[in-house]
């Protein structure tokens, strides 16, 4: 094998692994607790979340490519202990 093939070929295996590596990445997800209603989505309802979402973009995240919010609702779950 000549060093031009040698080369060439190392430089598509980068590009290859680069891109295999981008698609294998896991998209995070962000738990905000509140009603599930208010909560979910790119433009939420909520104020303070599209404020984060909006802090999120700006910092050059996409929500749903390199994350996503998870609504976390208080329904359905124990009564938290007694600060005393």
């Amino acid at each position: 094998m000549k060093r031009r093939e040698f080369a060439g070929l190392a430089v598509l295996w980068r590009g290859l692994w680069q891109h295999v590596l981008r698609l294998t990445r896991k998209v995070a997800r962000i738990g905000v607790v509140g009603s599930a209603a208010d909560l979910s989505g790119p433009l939420p309802p909520n104020r303070t979340v599209r404020a984060f979402l909006h802090g999120m973009a700006e910092l050059g995240h996409v929500y749903g490519r390199n994350f996503v919010s998870a609504p976390r609702g208080t329904e359905g779950t124990l009564p938290l202990p007694d600060g005393g």
